[in-house]
């Protein structure tokens, strides 16, 4: 249960009716605020608190709707923080809806807090705490400082209605902050965006919209905003927010991108030899040794004299870190003949291999020309190797030898080898026929020679004639 001593004594209710007021009225009593004023009319109300100041009288906290009866609840916030003693009166706003428009809308219009409908009673407490505190701590009125008011009062004559709120890059931060204390992280977001496009405190809205990054459990992001940052802070050389925004940047990421290096670098280069030793000395705090040394040596080797510009920084540093800084510059001499050394060893690794290839290169082309054909040589040698011709017996098929043919006249049986008149039924006839022929006559042997010269011829007619048919 909240302590009643933290919450206001006095509220000051601003709606467009009285009917409309009954709720927030009704939410009011349960909360514990007890003393509750009502009023529809945002010029009354104005001219209300500006007679409060004039008297020395305690301000309420104000309380009011999105709409009024004679202007919206922006414009009376605009009205009010014209007059230089209600600057700090602690407004909350209550929105109709929880929209990204609306959201936007009003951020930067001098509300100290916002609040959206359907609320419940615990998210209106916390709103009536955080404004009773912020009334307590920041109002601090003075007669003798209450400067001039003509614009308040020309802003009361017109309702506003010529009043164009202007939102300064400071309005849309200090909005920023307050949505970051309650944890409205992506109206934290819109209202930092804003104030990075105005004039304000480098780095300011970037480390904003880190932490903003950060609620939304965005660790991308919140390291690339917190770097920004970082950086910033380190360009308008404001050291201390600059070593505090690193040391955050390198317990996210320890591998980040040092901005004091990479800031002291750039001004070597440029010939600022005594402002880079300033932003080393600053950022040694917070910048490992090793680093320092290897970055800085690296530098110095593209450069045409490495020592003597390795002797310009250290009598920078010495001048600011007495003898710290001759420890520093070991370390980079150090550094810078480890380098030389590697790129000794580099150039001549590069070297070998260099003279490999060619060696190489030559022996190919030796044997290219030992195993060139006789005809490429006569066309002056631009044919192809002879090894790299492939023959042409090796893409065609082994041919079958040849089968050598019996001649007919050599099978005493009239029988050919291939089987084909091997059916005694079919061949029983000529079969008969050639055994008559072959009989030996009776007239002796002349008559026999020539009966077997006509048996020859017989049997090789009938062979020939059967293998036609």
């Amino acid at each position: 249960m909240t302590d009643s001593s933290s919450l206001p004594v006095r509220v000051l209710l601003l709606s467009e009716s009285e009917a409309f007021a009954g709720f927030d009225k009704r939410a009011l009593r349960e909360a514990g605020v007890q003393d509750v004023q009502c009023l529809t009319s945002g010029v009354a109300a104005a001219r209300a608190l500006a007679k409060a100041c004039a008297k020395d009288s305690p301000l309420p906290v104000v309380i009011s709707s999105h709409k009024l009866s004679d202007m919206d609840g922006e414009r009376f916030c605009a009205i009010v923080r014209l007059h230089p003693l209600l600057r700090t009166l602690p407004v909350l706003l209550i929105l109709s809806s929880k929209s990204e428009a609306e959201q936007l809308k009003m951020l930067g219009c001098g509300a100290s807090a916002l609040l959206w409908r359907p609320y419940s009673i615990d998210a209106l407490t916390a709103r009536l705490v955080f404004l009773e505190a912020a009334r307590r701590g920041e109002i601090r009125r003075d007669k003798t400082e209450g400067g001039d008011t003509r614009d308040f009062d020309d802003a009361l004559a017109t309702c506003g209605m010529l009043l164009k709120p202007v939102r300064q890059p400071e309005d849309f931060f200090q909005a920023g902050m307050r949505c970051l204390r309650q944890e409205q992280w992506s109206s934290a977001i819109s209202a930092f965006q804003h104030a990075m496009r105005g004039d304000l405190a480098p780095g300011k809205a970037e480390l904003g919209m880190a932490l903003a990054w950060k609620g939304r459990g965005d660790q991308v992001r919140y390291r690339q905003y917190l770097a920004d940052a970082a950086a910033i802070f380190v360009q308008a050389q404001q050291w201390q927010r600059a070593r505090a925004a690193c040391m955050q940047l390198f317990q996210a990421d320890a591998a980040a991108k040092n901005p004091f290096l990479a800031l002291a670098i750039q001004h070597l280069g440029q010939g600022d030899h005594d402002g880079a030793a300033e932003i080393l000395s600053q950022g040694l705090e917070v910048t490992p040794r090793a680093h320092v040394s290897e970055r800085i040596a690296l530098f110095c080797m593209a450069a045409d004299d490495p020592q003597a510009l390795l002797h310009a920084l250290t009598a920078g540093l010495e001048k600011r870190l007495g003898a710290q800084a001759h420890h520093i510059g070991d370390g980079i001499r150090e550094a810078l003949h480890a380098l030389a050394q590697e790129r000794e060893a580099r150039k001549r690794k590069e070297s070998a291999e260099k003279n490999w290839r060619a060696s190489r290169q030559a022996k190919i082309a030796a044997g290219n020309r030992g195993e060139e054909k006789p005809s490429d040589k006569k066309h002056g040698g631009a044919g192809v190797p002879a090894e790299r011709v492939p023959r042409a017996e090796t893409f065609l098929p082994a041919r079958p030898a040849p089968v050598p043919r019996i001649p007919l006249w050599e099978e005493p049986d009239g029988r050919l080898p291939n089987g084909r008149l091997t059916d005694d039924g079919e061949n029983a006839e000529w079969a008969q026929n050639m055994r008559r022929v072959a009989a030996p006559g009776k007239s002796g042997e002349e008559g026999g020679a020539s009966s077997k010269r006509g048996g020859d011829l017989f049997q090789i007619i009938r062979h020939t004639w059967m293998l036609s048919s």
